[in-house]
């Protein structure tokens, strides 16, 4: 589906800045932004808020500017059609062939070719997805003095798992040492974010469920406090030094496995087979071994909230592998993720309270009635869980 930017008259300044700024805090760290820049970014703003939207995000990734906006009708994402004045405007203050702009939740960025060569797409995937962390990265350092804007961490740590998945297909076909590398930096960086997003959904549960009182109050201060401590620890290693020189090293180890003359010499030693792949069929393969490795998890010990956790995360790879490759993937495969997203959120809800607990144990007699009300909401999850994971292991043995 395609809009058109209607005809209205001139939005509103303060608008405008907002939408700017926005623009301008996703691409500080991929690009410095100079009067060219500037207004192109300016018209794009003006556009879209002409088009009715109310929101903006954007990344600039090898292959071109991928803009989004909000609201997301029901449909799905929209195409907005921009004039081709201001394509070429944009196209050209950003040394880029693609701009595209859509009504969607982020950014869309391009979904592997089936029929190209699997490595070559793998690396391309890997290479937008990290360039979306550094939009992400953008976002969140540009929330200084302020409380750290939420959905920012959120689609930081989306976009560190999709590259990961990325790096995990690519690593079927290519063998280079400086893919450790890249994924030592993602690992490092999600497990900054990691416990900053936890806290903010552990006091988003506590602040929508939990039974209202004393030990409530005092259980959302103490989850407070500790985001305040992550979320400084959190900034501190954006701002490293060495932090941002391992992000350097990423991108330019997977722009040299895009490079066409990179070879086994130049330390990517690649499977002959495997690097002739069909991007397609690889995925494929791909996608069953992930989806296999579910039922490994199943297996696991499930007394214990780390084997729930291990089948949860298990079950986000598959589902990142969906969202990631899309059609490439084919209807049969497709389906696995309305199958899967049920019990995903059933596993979150028992990580949640895991994680709560673990928050909130330590802080004692003030928050013990939330302590007990978290064990019970423990046990209901388990009850509620047990049929729908032996049906999953079902369908898994039966695929």
């Amino acid at each position: 589906m395609t809009v058109r930017a209607p005809a209205r008259k001139q939005p509103p300044r303060d608008e405008l800045t907002r939408f700017v700024a926005t623009l301008r805090t996703k691409l500080q760290r991929a690009r410095a932004i100079g009067d060219r820049e500037a207004r192109a970014l300016t018209a794009l703003s003006r556009a879209a808020i002409q088009a009715g939207a109310t929101g903006i995000d954007v990344t600039l990734t090898p292959r071109g500017l991928f803009v989004s906006l909000e609201p997301v009708d029901d449909a799905g994402p929209a195409i907005l059609t921009l004039s081709d004045r201001l394509a070429a405007q944009l196209r050209t203050a950003f040394e880029t062939a693609v701009v595209r702009v859509d009504f969607a939740e982020r950014p869309q960025l391009p979904k592997p070719d089936s029929l190209s060569s699997a490595q070559r797409e793998a690396v391309a995937l890997a290479r937008d997805w990290l360039a979306r962390v550094v939009a992400m990265e953008g976002e969140c350092l540009a929330r200084e003095g302020e409380t750290r804007h939420e959905k920012g961490v959120h689609e930081l740590r989306i976009a560190v798992r999709r590259c990961r998945t990325a790096l995990r297909w690519l690593a079927r076909s290519t063998k280079d040492p400086r893919l450790e590398e890249v994924v030592s930096a993602l690992r490092t960086l999600g497990a900054a974010a990691g416990p900053l997003r936890d806290a903010d959904v552990i006091h988003a549960m506590l602040k929508k469920r939990a039974p209202k009182g004393a030990a409530r109050d005092a259980a959302m201060a103490a989850v407070l406090e500790a985001r305040a401590a992550r979320e400084k620890a959190f900034d501190r290693h954006l701002r490293a030094r060495g932090h941002r020189a391992s992000m350097r090293r990423a991108d330019e180890a997977l722009a040299a496995l895009a490079a066409p003359s990179t070879t086994a010499s130049d330390g990517a030693l690649s499977d002959p087979a495997r690097s002739q792949e069909r991007a397609g069929r690889s995925l494929q393969r791909f996608f069953d071994r992930e989806l296999r490795r579910i039922h490994e998890r199943l297996e696991g010990d499930l007394t214990v909230d780390e084997g729930y956790h291990d089948v949860r995360r298990q079950l986000r790879r598959v589902r990142d592998v969906i969202d990631l490759c899309g059609a490439s993937l084919g209807a049969r495969r497709l389906r696995w993720r309305s199958r899967l997203q049920p019990i995903q959120s059933l596993l979150g809800s028992l990580n949640d309270v895991a994680s709560a607990r673990t928050m909130l144990d330590p802080t004692g007699a003030p928050t013990r009635e939330v302590v007990q009300w978290l064990k019970t909401r423990r046990a209901a999850a388990l009850t509620e869980l047990a049929t729908p994971l032996a049906v999953l292991a079902a369908l898994v043995i039966a695929r």
